[in-house]
């Protein structure tokens, strides 16, 4: 008799501490938090992430869509984007378009699988390579998705820019994203 009320308590307590029902995973699109020069191992690198600059990302699109979804549209003005929800499953896919002088220099497309849950960052730069980012220097010239190796890295993609418009040599258009849970601990732990 006293098992019914039970079951139904612990279903209360399950459901209003969200144990039946995943958390919303969200994202937001962002510049690089490095600007300007920073050295890595004795190599200067020098970061454009200034969304007003011409030779920065002022030319700056970026889209963001999932099976089902509408396009979602950030240009440099819109930077950074609130945090918006995704699904918690699935692919997602990240579109990005740099401009300068009405003209296209760089594009690339990033897609991965999704997990239930995580906040997602995708940080966008313009530098030779992300190092904050924690990428193998050997592999910076490989194919995309590039591992990294930062706490709640998840992956890089590396988009060529047009020769002619690079501030630097080597400098290309750079999506790093970043996966966090709320339940995971990578540094200090409690």
């Amino acid at each position: 008799m006293i098992r019914g009320p039970i079951i139904v308590l612990l279903a209360l307590l399950t459901g209003v501490c969200g144990v039946l029902e995943p958390r919303a995973a969200s994202m937001s699109v962002e510049p690089d938090r490095m600007y300007g020069e920073y050295s890595f191992n004795d190599e200067v690198f020098v970061a454009m992430t200034d969304l007003n600059d011409p030779k920065g990302l002022a030319g700056l699109e970026v889209r963001v869509y999932w099976q089902g979804s509408d396009t979602l549209m950030f240009t440099a003005t819109d930077l950074p984007s609130p945090s918006f929800e995704v699904p918690n499953d699935g692919s997602i896919w990240v579109e990005a378009r740099l401009q300068q002088d009405g003209e296209t220099v760089s594009e690339g497309r990033a897609n991965w699988y999704l997990d239930p849950g995580a906040k997602w960052t995708v940080y966008v730069n313009r530098v030779k390579a992300p190092m904050t980012s924690g990428p193998h220097p050997d592999l910076l010239a490989g194919p995309n998705p590039i591992p990294c190796g930062w706490w709640w890295c998840h992956q890089l993609w590396r988009f060529e820019l047009r020769e002619d418009v690079r501030n630097r040599p080597l400098e290309a258009l750079w999506l790093v994203v970043y996966r966090w849970h709320p339940d995971e601990c990578a540094d200090i732990c409690p």
